[in-house]
């Protein structure tokens, strides 16, 4: 039987204070900052019913640095009951980190001529004559390492937390470490651990046969943390060399980079400063002998095109967005998207927030995984937000993604509606003039006569606002879920065509599939207009027939003359749709029963749209041009026809929120270009 003494114990302690230096060659006057050192691990002597050796632990697992990284003070001198008026700066967020054998930071004064006391202490600083700060923190557990010098034990702070930067008149008795417990002034836990035959000892009976299974279990653990070590190499190694090999580079590279120790990020980092390299010696030989304009991409934009790709290519949407590129009406606006994600490719979304932090100089040592996301999600380059921000890069695949599943919809009222812009929200109405009629004869002197231009014909329309939001929040990011984050864009996309496409329908199928009732107090369609088939019948070639001759009656406004429109849509619903087909697409006609007789409607439109948006028997036949359209989907000027989406930081949620907004409205236009039939 192995008898073991310890001493376990739980002992209150106010909070500790501790010289730190400043560096006086890191003052920048202009942003009024300056760096310390705010440890070293010094052994300091400290005492209060017992003295001891106070060590503090530089192990980055046992220092908390949320609260000096989370815009810790600047005091104006320790004090128990220091007030908002002893506040001269601020610990820059995100500066404190431990490195090697010393904890940095940087610290912020307050702008000029907003405190008096703050500028008389940075001219101090400045002037050499204020050298010292002191870092106050708390111990939240201490553990015996040793007996020191005079048998006064060495306990090692294995938990503890710095919180605040207060200027110091000269440097801090490091024998006199301990701050007042004064009242008011809160005390906190502090775990004791020592070992050794100190009173108010606990015995621990330890048995031959535990010794072994602790021992058998500490070579388990040694043999899977190597074996961890192994794996974790290889990947490494394997990472690097995929990274080289599909940016081209030679394998030589990829060598320099595994025997240097490089990380796979590491590597990514040298991989795009290689291409950018290469890009920049291969870019004059490619300008034309003739002169001629060279366009250099900035490396920032190459390795933000390639990260924009590999995000969208996360969420399984790549293919979309190359179908998207392909549309002929508003595929220009995905044409410059990146689909290849080259070096960026395998990258988790917390590696792609610490490599931007860190390329905008940004330091994320100590940060966990929750407060490195959190921090990226906040960072702006600039006043606003910048292009190389991490809510830009998601905005910029999220929008793309969202472009591409608008544009590669379903949708059928593309077919039937065309579509204009107005320049605001007010009411915009638009005027069809009546025709000219024939030129006059000139008389015998040969005179011009001056034509009066016909009345015409007045029609109002307008746009609206409509849009919901998508927000990104940290544990989206930290769980690596682009998928959800993909799909979530893509029905926004979806749900902006299918607004323009309920809209049209409500239209359309108002006053009993009459449509909307207009200023005349008539429907879209009424005999008035003359642009209904008044003898219904049915779906056949001769019904057809009868619709294009009422389609190709139609009047200019006031006026005699004809307008000259031939079918473009045939809008059925969706049980006459192969009916319509066989009608529309046959060189015979299909209902005379006889071979030799030719079609007379053989593609008599160019689409059929067949729609469960409409019911029972009656089917529309729509014109379509710049003068002939029904219906027009009514655009806000500047939006480029498209949902698009606006950032904004996230205040109901923990992360960031992009507005996406459609501003459009479908509205009846031109009854002239349309007729319909009720069927039979």
């Amino acid at each position: 039987m192995v008898r073991v003494k310890v001493m376990a114990s739980k002992i209150q302690i106010p909070a500790l204070r501790l010289r730190a230096e400043i560096e006086p060659a890191s003052i920048d006057v202009e942003a009024r900052e300056v760096d310390v050192v705010w440890t070293t691990g010094a052994r300091v002597l400290r005492g209060f019913w017992d003295r001891f050796w106070e060590e503090l632990s530089l192990d980055p697992r046992h220092v908390r640095l949320r609260r000096l990284n989370n815009g810790a003070p600047l005091l104006d001198g320790h004090r128990g009951d220091s007030a908002a008026a002893d506040v001269m700066g601020v610990v820059v967020s995100g500066s404190a980190k431990l490195a090697g054998k010393k904890g940095t930071a940087r610290v912020r004064f307050s702008p000029a001529g907003v405190d008096e006391r703050a500028d008389r202490l940075f001219e101090k600083v400045r002037a050499g004559i204020v050298q010292n700060v002191s870092v106050g923190y708390r111990v939240h557990k201490l553990e015996k390492v040793e007996d020191g010098a005079d048998k006064i034990p060495v306990m090692r702070a294995t938990d503890w937390e710095p919180y605040e930067v207060s200027a110091a008149a000269m440097g801090a008795d490091d024998g006199a470490g301990f701050r007042a417990a004064a009242p008011g002034v809160e005390l906190n836990d502090c775990e004791f651990l020592t070992r050794g035959d100190e009173p108010q000892q606990l015995e621990v009976q330890v048995t031959e046969e535990e010794i072994k299974a602790a021992e058998a279990k500490r070579q388990a653990e040694h043999e899977a943390q190597r074996k961890a070590a192994v794996e974790a190499e290889r990947k490494r190694s394997a990472g690097i060399r995929v990274v080289v090999r599909r940016a081209g580079l030679d394998e030589a590279l990829a060598d320099e980079l595994v025997n240097t120790g490089k990380t796979v990020d590491e590597a990514r980092e040298a991989v795009l400063d290689k291409l950018a390299e290469r890009s920049e010696r291969a870019g004059p030989s490619q300008v034309p002998a003739g002169g001629g304009v060279q366009v250099v991409v900035d490396e920032r934009d190459k390795r933000r095109g390639f990260e924009v790709a590999w995000l969208i290519a996360k969420a399984g949407r790549t293919a979309e967005v190359e179908k998207a590129k392909k549309n002929e009406r508003v595929g220009h606006l995905l044409r410059d998207v990146q689909t290849d994600p080259g070096p960026a490719r395998g990258m988790r979304l917390a590696e792609m927030a610490r490599g931007l932090l860190e390329r905008n100089r940004v330091s994320t040592s100590g940060l966990d995984q929750m407060a490195l996301v959190g921090r990226a999600l906040q960072f702006r380059d600039g006043p606003y937000q910048g292009t190389d921000t991490f809510p830009v890069l998601f905005e910029q695949a999220l929008g793309k993604i969202l472009l591409a599943s608008y544009v590669t919809a379903d949708d059928t009222w593309r077919f039937i509606a065309e579509t204009t812009t107005v320049s605001d929200f007010r009411d915009s109405p638009r005027y069809r003039q009546g025709a000219f009629g024939v030129l006059d004869v000139l008389n015998e002197n040969g005179e011009f006569r001056t034509k009066p231009i016909p009345d015409g014909q007045k029609i109002v329309v307008q746009t609206e606002t409509r849009g919901n939001i998508i927000s990104l929040t940290r544990q989206a990011i930290i769980n690596d879920d682009m998928v959800a984050l993909g799909d979530l864009a893509a029905r926004f996309g979806r749900a902006a065509g299918l607004t323009l496409e309920v809209s049209l329908y409500l239209l359309i199928n108002a006053n009993g599939g009459l449509g909307p009732t207009l200023s005349d107090a008539n429907p879209f369609f009424h005999t008035s207009r003359g642009n209904i088939n008044t003898v219904g019948s049915a779906l056949s070639v001769d019904g057809l027939d009868a619709d294009r001759v009422v389609l190709g009656k139609q009047k200019e406004p006031n006026s005699e003359e004809y307008i000259v429109q031939r079918p473009d849509v045939l809008l059925v619903p969706l049980e006459l749709g192969g009916a319509a087909r066989v009608v529309v697409n046959s060189e015979k006609d299909p209902s005379s029963g006889k071979y030799q007789v030719t079609n007379k409607v053989a593609n008599i439109v160019r689409t059929i749209v067949d729609t469960p948006r409409v019911t029972g028997t009656r089917r529309y036949m729509f014109a379509k041009g710049a003068d002939s359209s029904a219906y027009k989907a009514v655009f806000l000027e500047g939006t480029g026809e498209t949902p698009y989406m606006e950032m904004k930081d996230g205040f109901d949620v923990d992360g960031t929120s992009w507005k996406v907004r459609l501003d459009a409205k479908m509205c009846a236009f031109d009854p002239k270009a349309g007729v319909t039939n009720a069927g039979a």
